[in-house]
């Protein structure tokens, strides 16, 4: 109870941007034999905590120690540090855990994820990545939510007057993509 209580008072500290603090409830409230769940969510807070006192590469391999579970999180942690290409990374490995295989459908969690690796790799300018992305997850993506936003970071780079006709739609999508991105919002938890 003293572990989960720390980690709770941990979280609070974060929120408060007090990662100092947050670092010590953590080693005041440390117990051996944590259930997995818990034992998970406190090496999470202690890295965030750690790289948000920038140290980012420590963090880094004590989420790598995670495996994909600790994938996702490292993915956030590169963003930060505007690491396109090693968040991509990142965020591909914890695809490769998270995404069921085809034909199984997609939830909202694994849309966010995909979306969050095509804007990943759309950032660290990986063209290789964005159409094997679309090739291998295209259709799956195709008419759910977060279809426009998947399509148009996915979709082959403009070339000449023959692509006239897909810029404009691609223009249309745009236009309605922030109500869509609004509906959304809610749902979905931004790291800070």
């Amino acid at each position: 109870a003293r572990a989960a209580i720390g980690a709770r008072l941990a979280a609070l500290r974060l929120q408060d941007g007090e990662s100092g603090a947050a670092l010590a409830a953590l080693d005041r409230t440390e117990a051996a034999g944590l259930a997995e769940p818990l034992a998970r969510q406190r090496v999470l807070l202690r890295a965030r905590a750690m790289a948000r006192r920038g140290e980012r590469i420590a963090a880094d391999q004590m989420l790598a120690e995670l495996g994909p579970a600790g994938a996702e999180p490292r993915a956030e942690l590169r963003a930060e540090a505007q690491d396109w290409a090693g968040a991509a990374a990142a965020q591909m490995e914890h695809l490769a855990a998270a995404i069921p295989a085809p034909p199984a459908p997609l939830g909202q969690a694994e849309r966010i994820a995909l979306v969050r690796a095509a804007a990943y790799a759309a950032l660290a300018g990986d063209e290789a990545l964005l159409a094997g992305l679309r090739e291998s997850q295209g259709a799956r993506m195709d008419g759910g939510p977060l279809a426009e936003a998947f399509a148009l970071m996915t979709s082959d780079p403009l070339r000449g007057i023959a692509d006239l006709s897909r810029l404009q739609r691609e223009i249309g999508m745009l236009r309605v993509l922030p109500a869509r991105l609004e509906a959304l919002r809610g749902g979905v938890q931004v790291a800070r």
